[in-house]
């Protein structure tokens, strides 16, 4: 299995899937489009910079965090690792179709929460694969 593309070719192809350049990016994201710019040219990003472009991206935080290999900060995992723990027993149980319904309010929120931090931002694109 190979490994994923590098963090600047997939935030390229992140930008390229929403429809927008560096610049829109970077207002939307409230940074500097030199951050922007430098990680698509190869740059580490830093935290920071991946906590606003999440957002502006139609992500969540901690997801962008995974997409550039880079951890996840603790305020945005679960803190007790024994509740995921549970999450997990618990779905184990569940049916299909009852699975399907956990999935479908689960992605529902994700919106509502990106529609709740910048309206204008989404999409409707899914999250990347």
């Amino acid at each position: 299995m190979s490994a994923p593309p590098a963090f600047d070719v997939q935030l390229a192809r992140l930008i390229e899937a929403r429809g927008v350049d560096a610049g829109s990016l970077a207002r939307r994201a409230e940074v500097a489009e030199t951050a922007v710019t430098s990680v698509l040219g190869g740059g580490e990003p830093e935290p920071l910079l991946l906590r606003r472009l999440a957002p502006a991206l139609g992500l969540h935080r901690s997801d962008l965090f995974i997409i550039a290999d880079r951890p996840v900060p603790d305020d945005l995992t679960l803190q007790d690792p024994a509740e995921a723990a549970a999450l997990i027993w618990d779905a184990r149980r569940l049916t299909a179709d009852q699975l399907r319904q956990v999935y479908d309010r689960a992605h529902a929120i994700r919106h509502e929460r990106a529609d709740e931090l910048e309206p204008a931002l989404r999409c409707g694109c899914p999250g990347p694969a």
